[in-house]
């Protein structure tokens, strides 16, 4: 996804002593990802929520080694923290949910697994609103907005890949052994599906992976 990437583009150059500076734009977008989530927290808590939420972001050993790591984890979370905002608490604003969908596109240009957020906001507004959300002209702003910044990529997905929303992880995960990424070329890969999986494995194997994913996952949100 190429929107870190473009981003560090405009200080590259062959030469590796360029590095140096590229973290110095990774910590730039961590302290302007920072900024944004203060002054979210300013809008919703006021100042005493600025306090505490500086306070424990200073004790967060994970917020502060991403914060200069070339990752692109930092510019995501300004942009799904914001979308965040416009769709929570500026719901009925037609303009704040287009904005929702900017930062979304923007998001999903950075990284795929915001697929997976977008998916959870339409969940949520059909879970709320039933069949009257095809009438719900915010929800079609945020939709539109997040599909046209969003086109670039899904194009070049379907150019290249035969698929709108291409994910390289959509592969991975079904490979025996994460160490064969660096031993299978890419047409093997490319060919590695759910049902291959299970046609190696049988069924068994299939549903202790996906239930140690959750697992795993889980013990990440509660940790």
């Amino acid at each position: 996804h190429p929107l870190y990437l473009l981003v560090l583009a405009t200080i590259a150059e062959r030469d590796p002593g360029f590095y140096p500076r590229a973290k110095l734009a990774s910590w730039l977008i961590g302290l302007g990802s920072t900024g944004v989530l203060l002054l979210i927290v300013s809008r919703i808590s006021g100042p005493l929520g600025v306090v505490l939420v500086a306070l424990l972001l200073g004790h967060n050993e994970l917020w502060l080694s991403m914060s200069y790591s070339i990752a692109v984890e930092r510019l995501l979370f300004a942009l799904l923290a914001a979308a965040w905002y416009w769709i929570c608490f500026r719901a009925a604003s037609g303009p704040a949910q287009a904005a929702a969908g900017v930062c979304l596109g923007l998001a999903y240009q950075t990284k795929a697994t915001t697929l997976i957020v977008v998916l959870a906001y339409l969940v949520a507004q059909i879970w709320n609103s039933g069949v009257h959300v095809i009438r719900n002209r915010s929800v079609w702003m945020l939709l539109v907005a997040w599909l046209v910044v969003s086109s670039p990529l899904v194009v070049r997905n379907v150019r290249v890949f035969g698929s709108p929303f291409f994910n390289v992880n959509s592969k991975y995960m079904w490979l025996d052994d994460w160490s064969e990424v660096k031993l299978l070329d890419e047409e093997t890969i490319a060919t590695q599906s759910m049902v291959r999986f299970v046609e190696r494995n049988g069924v068994g194997a299939l549903v202790v992976r996906m239930f140690g994913g959750l697992v795993r996952e889980a013990s990440y949100l509660l940790t």
